[in-house]
């Protein structure tokens, strides 16, 4: 029967015998472009400690000597070795055949054994291999050229396991390459399950050569306290991902514990917008991960799009929690630095991942006045209730910030917690500047109060006895009581009833509670006089007149002649200047409260700087008849 010879028999023929055989295209140019897909040409170390954990071995080493021009590196390993004909297939493009099974070889293309010839000039290479039953030696020269390669069978067979000796053109010192492959393996396999050790020659004291070993090594995952590791299915496909905290942050996908890259963020791959978590490491490791000959990204990303997303709206919250845990248990000094990484954590989370539901926006990382932490669901609640939040003047040293009507947060806060802030409370927030941060003098300064500075703070105040106005009278009573008369004459029938204290105890109770004095106040800088302030309220319960401001210094001139008179219009600009004294009243109400001040002083006894001879009885109730003054009440 005659051969078919058709194009398509012969197309078939072809495929069968490369899938048998493996490409034999050693060509130089196709090598070159399979060498250039190693973003490294040390990396060549990592295919060659890749190949020797695909033959199962539980060891291997590396060693390196060099001559005048040349570097030798051995690359030696207790594997399982490879028969002639995997020999042939080692230095067959594209070949590569594996004990294990599908999925578990970490080296799958066949092209890792060309990595070495991605190092500028690699002049000679040979490996001795026995798989217990046989031993073959190979030598080559460049694997770039076509120069046949030298098999020799070799006795007696020693046991099983590979060495590989690779010799290249000398570019720097042996203890520099070396350095530089042991930064490539610690950063790719230092997680796989065998022993790696490399040999650093030195002299030793008595000026023999001796070697120094360096074993490379760490536990993928040893229960740490604020680590957690998950393995989870998505799309019918394994995923092993652990989270911890670390000081530098990284996101690194791994393939059977080598590494493939760290150039994906794994929290946000499915988002538009972006965000970096501080200190947070997330390491991914699944044999769904497709990858370039190179393999050092993927070929096919679209598996991190779920990945991310199950990553950070699943796992991250409970993960999170966790770590809350971990910090409450453990309260050693040495936690501090993982309780700042913590914080600041929670802060990037509370702007990217917003709700009070979370428990990062439960961690008290706000810095208020006075010295004390509190949580954004805190803080919330308190801007709520009061409608404002300040920023304190950055430079501001011993102020009093008592005296604003809302919480006060710290300028120095943990990083981008300020700007969070700005953000999250940009409709409410007020930033104090110079004017805001007023203080009293210190006792340093010596600015004690002249006679009649202190002959005015004496009537500041409201007037303590009341009881004419809070005691029940009769309707006759009121009618005879002269001061009741005048002021009736200024009011209308409807603003009769304002004047009326009785049942009035506790508006009266809590102005009597009211400190009033005077004092000078400074700026920020502790000595520059304020001019700005007429009075500070402090601490909820005291009135600090300025001494320093000109319209407080013209009372202190007018209480020579009327001292009650100048008492009562600095009580006035208060109460309508600060709605924080008493902050609970209207503004009828302290209207009505002026008003109690004024008839309270009417019928005092007058006092002044000037002799006796010169004090009227009624001055303050014909002063206060009298002016046109306006409390800014209208």
């Amino acid at each position: 029967m005659p051969k078919d010879n058709s194009p398509q028999e012969i197309l078939k023929k072809e495929i069968i015998r490369n899938s048998q055989q493996g490409f034999q295209a050693d060509v130089k140019n196709l090598k070159s472009n399979m060498a250039t897909q190693f973003r490294d040409y040390n990396e060549w170390v990592r295919e060659y400690l890749v190949n020797a954990y695909d033959a199962q071995a539980t060891w291997c080493t590396i060693e390196g000597r060099e001559t005048e021009d040349s570097l030798i590196f051995t690359v030696c390993d207790n594997g399982h070795g490879m028969s002639k004909e995997r020999v042939i297939d080692f230095f067959t493009l594209y070949r590569s055949r594996k004990n294990l099974a599908k999925g578990q070889a970490v080296g799958r293309f066949g092209v890792g054994k060309l990595s070495v010839a991605a190092v500028p000039g690699q002049r000679a290479f040979s490996l001795l291999t026995s798989d217990g039953s046989d031993c073959w030696e190979a030598k080559a020269g460049s694997l770039l050229t076509n120069d046949p390669v030298d098999l020799y069978q070799i006795r007696p067979i020693p046991s099983a396991g590979t060495t590989f000796e690779i010799t290249f053109e000398k570019k720097e010192s042996l203890p520099e390459t070396l350095r530089k492959l042991e930064d490539i393996l610690r950063r790719y396999c230092r997680y796989l399950d065998m022993d790696m050790v490399i040999y650093y020659p030195m002299e030793g004291d008595d000026g023999s050569p001796q070697q120094v070993r360096v074993s490379i090594g760490d536990i993928w995952y040893g229960q740490r306290k604020y680590s957690q590791r998950y393995r989870i299915t998505i799309d019918r496909e394994d995923y092993e991902i652990i989270l911890e905290l670390d000081p530098q942050a990284s996101h690194e996908l791994y393939q059977n514990r080598v590494l493939i890259t760290q150039q994906y963020n794994l929290l946000c791959h499915d988002l538009e917008n972006a965000f970096w978590l501080p200190y947070l490491r997330v390491r991914v490791d699944s044999r769904a991960f497709k990858m370039p000959f190179g393999r050092h990204c993927l070929a096919d990303e679209s598996c991190l799009q779920p990945l991310a997303e199950y990553i950070r709206t699943t796992l991250l919250p409970g993960y999170f929690q966790h770590l809350v845990e971990q910090l409450n248990e453990r309260t050693s000094q040495r936690m501090d630095s993982y309780r700042s990484m913590i914080y600041e954590q929670s802060i990037t989370l509370m702007q990217y991942q917003p709700g009070l539901e979370h428990s990062w926006s439960q961690l008290p990382v706000f810095k208020l006045f006075p010295d004390r932490n509190v949580s954004l669901v805190k803080l919330e609640k308190l801007v709520v209730e009061q409608g404002k939040l300040y920023v304190s003047e950055p430079n501001a040293v011993g102020v009093d910030y008592a005296s604003f009507d809302g919480p006060v947060v710290v300028y120095e806060q943990m990083k981008n917690g300020l700007a969070f802030l700005q953000y999250y409370f940009q409709d409410q927030i007020i930033n104090l500047s110079l004017k805001d941060v007023v203080i009293e003098a210190p006792t340093t300064l010596g600015l004690a109060k002249s006679k009649e500075e202190e002959f005015f703070q004496r009537h500041l105040g409201l007037h303590e006895d009341l009881s004419l106005l809070t005691s029940p009278k009769t309707s006759g009573d009121w009618e005879n009581d002269l001061d009741f008369i005048f002021l009736r004459k200024e009011a209308s029938n409807t603003d009769e009833r304002l004047y009326d204290f009785s049942g009035q105890d506790r508006l009266r109770k809590d102005f009597q509670r009211l400190k009033w004095r005077a004092g000078h106040l400074v700026g920020k800088d502790g000595k520059t006089p304020c001019t700005s302030h007429k009075f500070i309220f402090k601490d909820e319960e005291e009135v600090v007149l300025n001494l320093n401001h000109p319209e407080i210094q013209q009372l202190v001139k007018l209480s020579t002649k009327a001292p009650k008179l100048a008492g009562h219009w600095a009580i006035a600009q208060c109460l309508t200047e600060n709605t924080r004294i008493l902050n609970y009243l209207s503004a009828d109400a302290r209207e009505n409260l002026i008003m109690l001040d004024a008839i309270a002083k009417i019928n005092a006894p007058e006092e002044t700087t000037q002799p006796a001879k010169n004090i009227r009885k009624n001055r303050f109730r014909d002063l206060l008849d009298n002016t046109d003054y306006d409390f800014g009440l209208n």
